[in-house]
């Protein structure tokens, strides 16, 4: 009983209680774990990588798996952070410009080199790019876990929150990219 459980683990292996899942753990099955025997579970820039209705599906096995008043973590690239909204239009914001400098020194992109290109080039990898099958806001993701049954969402920043210390995006991407371009959401059983 009280496992914490960590999806999409990469090179953030978290030491025990954690027990750390990576790509062959398919999170659009049933999840292998007995009803209410987790403690706490992070979800870490997985969500993205499958169809919306699987990812509801996703957070529908982690509030089986929780045990009451356990803590669902989830983090995801939101394209909200680099959006402003005035007067009706939406633009891109100077986030938007500032991840596009951030990818375009990865040396595995090529972004073109005016300002607003790149920037608008940068948006389309992170809707698109690595595998991602599903755009997030912070938003629909609040609301996908409300309608799964949790009783409580809260926004956190990275590397904060009840289940703090356990980010690790960082470790993939770098710590500007993963701060630009990270949402955290806490769900509670």
């Amino acid at each position: 009983m009280h496992q914490h459980l960590h999806f999409g683990a990469g090179l953030n292996q978290l030491p025990d209680p954690w027990q750390n899942f990576g790509p062959a753990h398919d999170i659009r099955k049933r999840l292998r774990f007995e009803s209410g025997s987790a403690r706490a579970i992070l979800a870490e820039h997985v969500i993205e990588h499958i169809p919306f209705l699987q990812a509801l599906g996703f957070f529908r096995e982690c509030h089986r798996v929780l045990e009451p008043g356990g803590v669902l973590r989830i983090s995801f690239p939101d394209v909200a952070r680099f959006l402003v909204s005035d007067a009706g239009r939406v633009e891109l914001n100077a986030a938007a410009f500032c991840y596009g400098d951030a990818l375009a020194a990865r040396p595995d992109l090529d972004l073109p080199a005016a300002p607003q290109s790149k920037a608008r080039a940068a948006i389309e990898q992170l809707l698109s790019g690595w595998g991602h099958q599903t755009a997030w806001t912070e938003a629909s993701a609040a609301g996908a876990l409300l309608v799964a049954s949790f009783s409580q969402v809260q926004r956190r920043e990275y590397g904060h929150g009840e289940l703090a210390g356990i980010d690790g995006h960082h470790l993939d991407v770098g710590a500007e990219l993963a701060l630009l371009e990270s949402t955290i959401l806490e769900a509670r059983k």
